[in-house]
């Protein structure tokens, strides 16, 4: 997660809304600015719990009993199947969020650059 890109988007948010230009651009960027915040909000969270699910410790097999060693080696592969699979689809996820976002800063740059009239005096050739 980049810092700067949720801060950018916010001081972008803050021009769009106090902006009196009240035309659709206006209500476009507010409307695709808020999307990026959330889902860059919704990626954070997605990576502290890829984060969390990596920090806890999977269980060791100490039992010494050949029947319980079987259902505990068992357990503790399911576990880590089970693992995997989550870490993988929050990283899937993660991935395709951030995809997500740098394509809806792009159409915010697109809606949120004003082109300004030449003030230069027609010329007559």
């Amino acid at each position: 997660m980049d810092f700067a890109f949720l801060t950018a988007n916010a001081n972008q948010l803050y021009y769009a809304v106090a902006s009196r230009n009240s035309g659709n651009e206006r209500v476009v960027s507010i409307v695709l600015i808020s999307t990026s915040i959330f889902l860059q909000i919704v990626a954070g969270i997605l990576l502290i719990c890829s984060s969390y699910i990596q920090s806890k410790p999977v269980p060791s097999n100490d039992n010494n009993q050949q029947d319980a060693t079987t259902n505990s080696e068992d357990a503790a592969e399911l576990y880590k199947r089970r693992r995997t699979r989550w870490l993988n689809l929050i990283d899937h996820w993660t991935i395709a969020l951030v995809f997500i976002i740098a394509i809806t800063n792009i159409f915010i740059a697109a809606f949120s650059t004003t082109s300004t009239p030449s003030t230069d005096p027609p010329t007559d050739t």
